[in-house]
């Protein structure tokens, strides 16, 4: 047992790597072109065949994906919210990461992608009411159909991996109610808290089934995330434990209410890989291309499923696709986040001038 206690504890891992693992940049960009991956099949072949891969053996494999994601969101967030001087600044620096990307995403698939690949007239394609709930997108209220779009594919969806967009609002809209309740800065009580919604969670499945099951996995993973951080002068990172994570992780996506358990384990994996601190590529030197292909790897598969033969297969699928996804990925951050995270010192301006107004006011 010595080994394990000679093992650096996370909070070590972060000060020897300055807060800027290169791991997580890896983990990112690799877990977004896995989701890709595993749309190929739903986009290529249907729903039934993907539910046919993935719900039995090693297919279950690919339900790890999301939750390393949420995990790994968490984790890196609770650091934001440790780092923001005010919960005005977090929630600027969310909205700043998700929301332009998000909203150029919309624009792109409605205005770009449907007129050119609808099967009705124009003038029908922008007069139709699913035409205009589709810009909801842009506010988080998915809707995943434009008219006359896609109805020939497997799958009819312009953009079926937005799902999760909603679940990861409210994991900051989570922990923005812990922040301003001053718990992200009292980790025991955090904790409680993340126990309270892990218990509710497995009573909802065991007593009545859960329709939102999946999406109660992802937030309870993004709360372990952020348990991790909070106790990181606790954690040791260790290589036989990450194994044993991994082992546990893939024996609870064997029955529903294992599902639940995931949390933990996969969070010490992700974390355990994040931590790792290998030479950044030169593609990842150049920018942060993860949810830009997370954005617009769907769209573009359907597209490529709906013009191609040769995409009809999930090999030819990647092939077509994943160049395509990281073209429009590396726009994205270039033409979009980037600029707009350039910004970001707005939200410093306005939350000092807010703190100087409130002293003026008390005083």
């Amino acid at each position: 047992m010595k080994f394990l206690f000679s093992a650096p504890l996370i909070d070590e891992r972060i000060t020897e790597t300055g807060g800027r693992a290169t791991g997580f940049d890896y983990l990112r960009i690799g877990l977004a072109a896995l989701v890709i991956c595993f749309h190929s099949m739903i986009t290529s072949y249907g729903s039934s065949f993907q539910e046919d891969v993935t719900h039995h053996g090693a297919g279950r494999a690919w339900y790890l994906i999301l939750p390393m994601f949420f995990a790994l969101s968490g984790f890196l967030v609770a650091g934001s919210l440790e780092r923001s001087k005010s919960i005005g600044v977090f929630l600027g620096l969310r909205v700043f990461r998700i929301f332009p990307a998000l909203a150029m995403d919309t624009l792109v698939c409605a205005l770009l992608l449907g007129p050119m690949l609808t099967t009705l007239p124009l003038g029908e394609y922008f007069s139709n009411s699913t035409f205009h709930q589709y810009f909801q997108n842009i506010l988080g209220i998915i809707h995943f159909e434009l008219p006359g779009v896609f109805e020939t594919n497997p799958s009819h969806k312009v953009n079926g991996q937005l799902w999760t967009i909603p679940v990861e609002l409210e994991c900051y809209i989570t922990l923005t109610v812990l922040g301003i309740l001053g718990l992200h800065r009292r980790r025991f009580m955090m904790l409680a808290a993340f126990l309270a919604l892990f218990a509710y969670s497995e009573w909802q499945i065991l007593s009545r089934g859960d329709e939102a099951y999946t999406g109660r996995i992802l937030l309870l993973s993004f709360c372990a995330g952020v348990a991790f951080y909070q106790f990181r002068d606790y954690i040791r990172l260790n290589l036989l434990v990450a194994i044993l994570a991994l082992a546990i992780s893939l024996l609870c996506l064997t029955s529903p209410q294992g599902g639940y358990l995931l949390a933990v384990p996969v969070t010490y994996l992700t974390v355990y890989l994040g931590l790792r601190n290998p030479p950044k590529s030169h593609l990842l030197e150049t920018g942060d291309y993860s949810y830009g292909l997370f954005l617009y790897g769907y769209p573009i598969q359907q597209t490529m499923v709906f013009l191609f033969p040769f995409a009809h297969t999930w090999w030819g699928n990647l092939v077509l696709s994943i160049p395509m996804a990281l073209l429009f990925a590396v726009a994205s951050w270039h033409l979009v986040e980037k600029r707009v995270l350039k910004h970001k010192t707005i939200l410093f301006t306005a939350d000092k001038w807010y703190q100087n107004k409130v002293q003026q006011l008390k005083g």
